[in-house]
């Protein structure tokens, strides 16, 4: 992704960031994109949840204290992704 300011208050801080480019969205191509067709709320909750659980499962992450935030279209997933439970902290 882009460099950018926020990112960069974060990781300057010791915290990580993963930007989920999640099924549907753009520059993968249309069959990329048509995976959120008929599935929004489920293909991109199932990638970022499956990205988190990668993350703790390597090492990379504590998952007690993995968090996940969004706005718009973004907090929907976030919503539905803590609906679940057990990911996110």
């Amino acid at each position: 992704g882009a460099a950018s300011s926020e990112v960069a208050f974060f990781t300057s801080r010791g915290i990580g960031v993963l930007d989920v480019n999640y099924g549907g969205s753009t520059g993968y191509g249309r069959a990329y994109r048509d995976r959120l067709v008929g599935q929004w709320g489920v293909v991109d909750v199932d990638d970022v949840v499956a990205a988190a659980r990668g993350l703790a499962d390597a090492g990379l992450a504590d998952p007690a204290r993995i968090a996940i935030r969004g706005g718009s279209a973004g907090g929907w997933t976030v919503l539905s992704a803590l609906v679940r439970g057990g990911t996110f902290a």
